[in-house]
């Protein structure tokens, strides 16, 4: 698979869930950037997802990382949203 083809793979899922949603995308020499946002169900915080997708020998190596847009603490969800972007990969 090649970064994007990985990178459309991603967009299509959050495409479908109703509380993602794709930002931005962006290919440049070393891959393929995706921007995601994700909001809680309840008061619909904004989480911004940051994927950058790049090709190795063996396919793709996707680097993630999640960040509230509020607030100091985020009581777990960071780590949840990128448990859930990963469970949607498998």
């Amino acid at each position: 698979m090649s970064p994007e083809q990985a990178a459309r793979k991603v967009q299509d899922w959050a495409a479908k869930e109703p509380l993602w949603a794709v930002d931005q995308t962006s290919a440049d020499a070393d891959g393929v950037q995706v921007q995601l946002v994700r909001r809680t169900p309840v008061f619909r915080f904004a989480d911004d997802i940051s994927l950058h997708i790049k090709s190795v020998d063996s396919g793709v190596v996707i680097e993630a990382s999640s960040q509230s847009r509020i607030g100091k603490g985020d009581l777990g969800q960071n780590p949840r949203n990128l448990v859930e972007l990963e469970n949607a990969w498998q």
